[in-house]
């Protein structure tokens, strides 16, 4: 098998159609950018920044409070989790098409 028919099966093998749309794009960049994703990040990092003394008086003084705070934070980590595999798949695909021998010029 030539170097050049190799490349040829890898392009073959290698072909995808795009994994979201144009409006699914939009609405991923939306969700991402929107005013509630930032409070849930900014939640996180501080509950990052508290000890479990500050979180435990937290939970007494307004368990209330504490479990909006637990479910916005899960939402985030929910968000961030798809945004995670949404990287791999880029990097994936970028590395399947990088791996194409890039044609000769004519």
């Amino acid at each position: 098998m030539t170097r050049e028919t190799k490349n040829e099966e890898l392009v073959n093998f290698a072909e995808f159609e795009p994994a979201i749309t144009v409006a699914e794009l939009s609405e991923m960049e939306r969700a991402s950018s929107s005013d509630s994703r930032g409070i849930q990040r900014r939640m996180a990092l501080m509950v990052c920044a508290r000890s479990s003394g500050e979180l435990s008086q937290l939970n007494i003084d307004n368990p209330k409070a504490f479990e909006e705070m637990l479910d916005h934070i899960e939402a985030f980590k929910d968000h961030a989790q798809a945004l995670a595999e949404i990287a791999e798949t880029a990097c994936q695909r970028l590395a399947i098409v990088g791996r194409r021998q890039k044609p000769a010029i004519q």
